[in-house]
């Protein structure tokens, strides 16, 4: 069959539409036009496939965007913290009101033209961040539906995130190369320690900050770690973590464990790091505290503690949240730690958010590796 056979074409407007040929098939489908030809054939070749084995859904029993939302979030929030939910619900308000159409729409026809074109100029028309934040929350609605079949293909496959404004991945890599990182940590003074704790854990800075002696394990330094089961959330609250994946133990490197260790002995005395007491209590004090031993305003790190460090090494100014980046890059193309491990590690729900955070690409380390596995793993079978 040609492919031409497919599909017809519609003027919309100034448009062109391409609409599926289902007229006289097994299926009984509408008309449903898409921006593209492509589109319009793999709706087609999905209707048949599943026409011919019994799973086709009819469109009138799709449902639309809005009540697969309401669908997830009420599976997810069982799933999810307190925080997350309250956050993903915020989402969903924003994506039914402020995309027009959105909320209902059939989920099947919102294809990938749809989400490229008109979803994500809504999405990310504020700060990337909070457009990474929203697209989060969609991706998540899509998979839910694909697993309930009311979408033949997840159409997440297609479209490309928008880049983010003046820190492409080709400017921020060097940016964070090993020796500027080491520059600015030796020319930290007396906040070097905690400079190389953010580059070395990739912890939040909301989880950086309410930190306690109680959450680090230095018993031995080859198995040092630190836990993280809550973050600073907003109106300076102590919460939960930002997901539920946030909650995780994150291995330290020996030399930081051991430098550690010795901020410690130094901050609460000897006597008192024998049987540490539960957070909270007097001597055990926050890891990263203000002058008076209260919470930090972990907003003013970057322009109190680390721009002058970075002025003082003759290196370009980053972001505090750069040395997470720098964490993510390291641990991804330096180390021989799963992919999915890392994700832990970052506190990430999949490896496509935590690819986000690895700068050093088309880095011929990664690929020599990956030889070398496979090079293990075939050898002998031939």
């Amino acid at each position: 069959m040609k492919q031409s056979d497919k599909y017809f074409e519609r003027k919309d407007g100034r448009k062109k539409r391409y609409i599926p040929n289902l007229r006289g098939k097994k299926t009984k489908e509408g008309q449903i036009g898409f921006a593209t030809k492509r589109e319009a054939i793999a709706y087609y070749d999905q209707a048949m496939a599943d026409g011919q084995n019994g799973t086709y859904v009819k469109r009138s029993d799709n449902p639309t965007f809005a009540e697969v939302a309401a669908h997830w979030i009420n599976v997810a929030r069982h799933q999810k913290t307190t925080e997350a939910t309250k956050e993903a619900r915020r989402n969903i308000n924003f994506l039914n009101s402020e995309v027009p159409g959105l909320s209902k729409m059939k989920i099947a026809d919102v294809r990938a033209a749809v989400v490229q074109e008109e979803i994500f100029p809504v999405v990310f028309r504020q700060s990337h961040s909070t457009g990474l934040n929203r697209f989060h929350t969609l991706r998540q609605i899509f998979r839910h539906a694909k697993l309930h079949e009311w979408i033949a293909e997840y159409p997440f496959q297609y479209v490309k995130l928008p880049k983010t404004p003046d820190r492409k991945q080709s400017t921020l890599a060097p940016l964070i190369a090993h020796e500027n990182i080491e520059k600015i940590i030796e020319h930290a003074g007396e906040d070097w320690l905690q400079i190389k704790f953010a580059a070395y854990t990739g912890l939040r800075p909301q989880e950086q900050v309410v930190l306690r002696f109680s959450d680090l394990d230095l018993k031995q330094l080859d198995n040092a770690a630190v836990n993280v089961t809550k973050a600073m959330k907003k109106g300076r609250v102590i919460g939960e973590p930002k997901t539920g994946h946030g909650y995780r133990t994150v291995p330290l490197d020996q030399n930081l464990a051991a430098d550690l260790r010795a901020y410690r002995d130094e901050a609460l005395g000897a006597s008192n790091v024998v049987a540490l007491p539960n957070a909270g209590q007097p001597n055990d004090r926050l890891i990263w505290p203000n002058s008076v031993g209260n919470y930090t305003d972990h907003f003013k790190w970057r322009g109190k503690i680390l721009h002058p460090a970075c002025e003082r090494a003759n290196v370009n100014k980053i972001r505090w949240y750069d040395l997470r980046h720098y964490f993510a890059s390291t641990m991804i193309y330096e180390t021989e730690v799963p992919d999915d491990e890392v994700r832990i590690y970052m506190g990430h729900s999949d490896k496509e958010m935590t690819f986000h955070y690895s700068h050093w690409l088309n880095d011929p380390r990664r690929d020599k590796r990956k030889a070398a596995q496979m090079t293990a793993a075939f050898s002998g079978r031939v």
